[in-house]
């Protein structure tokens, strides 16, 4: 089947080398993870080889996971933030991390 984006997003190490194999030859351009570790360290060697752009969980899946941790420090505060509160903070962090993104990525 022809693939143009893969999206692991359910369990850890579902995709294996043997699945890299398979979308690479079925045309994949980009990966991008939507859960922790969806994808082996040889199959994300194997994407990086082939050139296929590779989104690891840590940067693709962050902005849940942020507005997760914002979620837990106002309720451990008893605080109730405004919509437009958390979004500022959520813009603010997933600049940081766009940035660490650019300047390490490879």
């Amino acid at each position: 089947v022809p693939v143009d984006i893969a999206l692991p997003c359910a369990t850890q190490n579902e995709l294996d080398v043997d699945a890299a194999h398979q979308l690479i030859a079925n045309g994949v351009k980009a990966v991008a993870e939507g859960a922790y570790m969806p994808t082996t360290i040889e199959a994300t060697e194997l994407f990086q080889q082939a050139g296929v752009l590779f989104a690891p969980g840590k940067a693709a899946n962050a902005g849940g996971v942020a507005t997760s941790g914002l979620e837990m420090a106002q309720n451990a505060a008893r605080l109730g933030w405004k919509a437009e509160k958390v979004d500022a903070r959520l813009h603010h962090i997933m600049l940081d991390i766009h940035h660490a993104c650019v300047e390490h990525g490879g």
